[in-house]
């Protein structure tokens, strides 16, 4: 008990998380694959820090030649930093379990009914995909390709200024964006469980003709074949980044998280942001990854998700001594002064 009271609310979740799933697929002699997802995603979150932390380093090292930065400072908050993506890290391992099994637990698709409901409120009940897939062309592919495959920039970007923030704030926020991510991808594992779908492209593959021979195309076939090997073969390892599930976008919804952390640390980020995301949905719904009915929980998601993780990281915030009320009065969004992060 001692030991559960020194973790921090997320950490908790995500140890329940692991280990409910992981009993789950005792249970069905699955394998349950760690270190080999471990390899994966420590590297994304590697190459997503490679952003986020130097702009931390440089308002530290401003600080520290204004001699504003508190003794051990630093060291706090990167230590606070990395302890934050443990318990990410445990959900994504989970997450990617559960979701290339999926439809092994229900096997049911659900693809007709978003697509009609496609149909119904963005087309009038006419063929949307039609219209889609009409829209298809060489410089569309490519450009929908950057936008979609690097995405994570709209929430790296967002939380290396948040970041660089005072520590009172900064560190705060980065925890809880942290923990925000992973309740995101704890309620999309439920809701991809209660509702498979795979996305237009990998049920209706002859509509996507035009992509074929693209990186995308390919690599949703791959998929596709993966996925009909694990259930073919539940024995089969977990594959890293894999697995298809569309209902809701959990790339809509990770990446909207940089908008309520821009509300937090530097609003004017979002006139970048907002059509930054838009043409992220607008992408996947290019390729075909999604419906647009997956982005309106997405979106509900992600909003709910930033609410709870506010409530979970609140009453634990304070991860070193405060900043004196005269420190920081700087302009701009490294130092800029604190706000609450209620």
């Amino acid at each position: 008990m001692k030991i559960l009271a020194r973790l921090w609310p997320e950490e908790r979740i995500a140890a329940l998380f692991f280990l409910g799933v992981a009993a789950l697929f005792a249970v069905k002699r699955y394998p349950f694959t760690i270190l080999p997802l471990l390899g994966s995603y420590l590297a994304f979150l590697g190459s997503i820090s490679l952003i986020v932390l130097p702009g931390r380093l440089a308002a530290d090292a401003l600080r520290r030649r204004r001699g504003t930065l508190q003794p051990g400072a630093g060291r706090a908050d990167l230590l606070a930093y990395l302890r934050a993506l443990v318990p990410l890290l445990l959900v994504l391992v989970t997450y990617t379990n559960l979701k290339c099994r999926l439809l092994l637990f229900h096997p049911r698709l659900f693809d007709p009914i978003f697509k009609r409901l496609d149909e119904l409120l963005h087309y009038g009940g006419g063929d949307f995909l039609a219209w889609v897939t009409a829209h298809h062309s060489q410089t569309a592919t490519i450009v929908c390709f950057y936008l979609y495959f690097y995405a994570w920039a709209v929430l790296a970007v967002p939380l290396a200024v948040a970041v660089a923030r005072p520590r009172a704030a900064g560190a705060a926020l980065a925890r809880r964006t942290f923990a925000a991510l992973g309740l995101c991808y704890i309620a999309g594992a439920f809701l991809y469980l209660a509702f498979p779908s795979l996305g237009p492209a990998l049920v209706e593959p002859g509509r996507y003709a035009a992509l074929a021979g693209t990186t995308v195309f390919t690599m949703q076939q791959s998929m596709l074949a993966a996925l009909h090997y694990i259930v073919q073969h539940p024995q089969a390892p977990a594959i890293p980044f894999a697995g298809l599930a569309a209902f809701p976008s959990l790339h809509l919804a990770t990446t909207s998280l940089g908008l309520f952390i821009a509300w937090k640390s530097w609003r004017p980020l979002l006139f970048i942001l907002v059509p930054w995301n838009l043409a992220i949905a607008a992408s996947a719904v290019y390729y075909g990854w999604h419906y647009m009915v997956d982005f309106y929980p997405a979106l509900l998601l992600a909003w709910g998700a930033w609410w709870a993780a506010g409530r979970l990281v609140a009453p634990s915030a304070n991860m070193g001594p405060s900043i004196p009320s005269s420190v920081e009065k700087t302009s701009g969004p490294a130092g800029s002064t604190p706000r609450s992060d209620r």
